[in-house]
C-alpha cells in the first residue's frame, strides 16, 4: 500500500489535469503549474502530456520501490527520484515561458525590455551534443574544470579505477565492468537532467525576472547565491558549505554567460552537463570510493 497509494494519487492528479486543464487554464494557473503533464494538457497536446506524466510515474514509483535496497551508510543516491525531480522541471518549461511571455509583454507596455530564452524544450535536449555550443569556449573551459574537480580528490596511494574488485549498487554486488556501467548510465543522465532542468529553473526563470526587477548585478548575485544554497540538498557531503560555495562560483559563471548571450540558456545547459559528466567520470576512474552516488567499492586486496 505505502508503494502503491502516491502512484494512484499522482495517476488521479494526472486524469484530472487532462479533463480539466482547458477549462480551468485561465482560473487556476497553479494547479497547471502542478500537475504532471498537466501543461501540455492544458494546450491540447495530450500525447506530449501523456508522455510527461507517464515517464515522471515511472521514475518515481521505481524510486519508491527501490528505496529500501540503498546502501544508507553510503548515502546512495535514489536516482530514479531524481529523474522525476529533473523530468517534472523540464515538463514545465512551457508554462515556465508562459509567464515570461507575460512579464515581457507588461513590460514592453512600462516602455521596458525584459530578455527571456524562448527556446522549446525539445530544442534545449539538444544544447550539450551541438557542435556549436558543445565547442564552444565556455563549454570548453566547463569541461576541463570539470576534469579538475573529478580529479581533486586523488592523492597519492588513492585507490583507482583498476582497483575495483566489486561495486555494490541497489542492494546487489557487481563486477567492475557491471558496476562502472551502472555508473556511467546513472552519471550520465543524473548531469543530463541537471544541465537542462536547472538551468530552465535557475537562468531560464529566476535570472531574467530578478535581473528585470532589481538589475543584472544583484539578480545574477541572488541567483547564483540561490542556486549554491540549493546544493547543499545533494545527500552524502562531506563539506557542505564548500559545495555551496563551489556551487554558487559555478552560477555565477552559468549566469554571466547567459547575460551575455542575451539570454539564451543553450550554452550552460552544455556547460552544466559537460561539467558534471566529465567531473563524475574522471572521479570515477581516479578515486571511486568517493563517488558522488553513493555506490559501495570494495577492491582488490
Amino acid at each position: 500500500m505505502k508503494i502503491k497509494l502516491p502512484i494512484i494519487i499522482l495517476i488521479f492528479l494526472i486524469i484530472t489535469g487532462m479533463t480539466t486543464g482547458n477549462i480551468f487554464a485561465d482560473r487556476l494557473p497553479y494547479l497547471i503549474y502542478i500537475l504532471p503533464g498537466s501543461t501540455h494538457f492544458s494546450e491540447g497536446d495530450n500525447l506530449t502530456g501523456s508522455m510527461f506524466a507517464a515517464g515522471e510515474i515511472a521514475f518515481l514509483a521505481t524510486g519508491i520501490a527501490i528505496n529500501g535496497r540503498l546502501n544508507s551508510s553510503m548515502s546512495e543516491w535514489n536516482m530514479p527520484l531524481l529523474f522525476a525531480g529533473q523530468l517534472y522541471v523540464i515538463d514545465k518549461w512551457n508554462y515556465i515561458q508562459e509567464e515570461n511571455a507575460e512579464v515581457k509583454k507588461i513590460a514592453e507596455e512600462n516602455g521596458r525590455d525584459f530578455k527571456y530564452d524562448p527556446t522549446p524544450y525539445n530544442e534545449l535536449l539538444k544544447a550539450p551534443f551541438e557542435p556549436d555550443k558543445a565547442l564552444c569556449p565556455f563549454v570548453l573551459l566547463m569541461g576541463a574544470l570539470g576534469i579538475a574537480d573529478g580529479a581533486s580528490t586523488h592523492v597519492s596511494g588513492t585507490k583507482v579505477f583498476n582497483d575495483i574488485f566489486h561495486v555494490r549498487a541497489l542492494g546487489t554486488k557487481m563486477s567492475r565492468d557491471q558496476g562502472t556501467l551502472y555508473y556511467e548510465t546513472m552519471s550520465f543522465g543524473a548531469s543530463y537532467g541537471a544541465g537542462v532542468a536547472e538551468e530552465m529553473i535557475f537562468r531560464g526563470e529566476i535570472l531574467p525576472l530578478l535581473d528585470y526587477k532589481l538589475g543584472k548585478e544583484a539578480g545574477l548575485a541572488i541567483t547564483a547565491a540561490t542556486f549554491g544554497a540549493a546544493h547543499a540538498l545533494n545527500p552524502g557531503l562531506g563539506n557542505p558549505l564548500s559545495e555551496v560555495v563551489f556551487a554558487t562560483l559555478a552560477g555565477l559563471a552559468f549566469g554571466h554567460e547567459v547575460q551575455e548571450d542575451n539570454y539564451n540558456i543553450g550554452k550552460s545547459v552544455a556547460g552544466h552537463f559537460w561539467y558534471d559528466f566529465l567531473a563524475m567520470t574522471t572521479n570515477w576512474l581516479l578515486d571511486p570510493a568517493s563517488n558522488p552516488i553513493g555506490i559501495g567499492i570494495e577492491f582488490k586486496i
